[in-house]
Formats: C-alpha cells, structure tokens, sequence
C-alpha cells in the first residue's frame, strides 16, 4: 500500500539522488556514459511528476 501510494514520489526522489550521484561522484566517467544516466534521471523525475500530478490525493474533503 505504501508502494503504491507513493509510487510517483519515490521515483522522482530516485532519480534525482541518481542525478546528484552522478554529479559528485563520477567524474572520471566517460562523457555519454555520465549524459545518459542524467537523462535516466531526469525522465525518472518527470515520470515521477506525472505521476504526483494525476494522483486523486484521498486526504482532501469532498463535498456530497
């Protein structure tokens, strides 16, 4: 249940320590190797996004 409710926020929380992983740590990696997994990353935080966006947030009151 977890999983799924915070499905969007868990990718979009990956993608970015991979993002900053990358960033910091893997400098002596080769330039398309270090261009690809950023892309990686930011599609998981757009997905992630997406995700967040379309997501029907039960805490908030209806009226009916």
């Amino acid at each position: 249940m977890f999983l799924h409710k915070y499905k969007g926020l868990i990718l979009a929380i990956v993608g970015v320590a991979i993002y900053i992983f990358v960033a910091l740590y893997l400098q002596n990696l080769a330039y398309t190797y270090k261009f690809c997994i950023k892309i990686f990353a930011a599609l998981l935080v757009l997905i992630g996004w997406v995700i967040v966006s379309e997501t029907k947030h039960s805490y908030k009151k209806t009226e009916g």
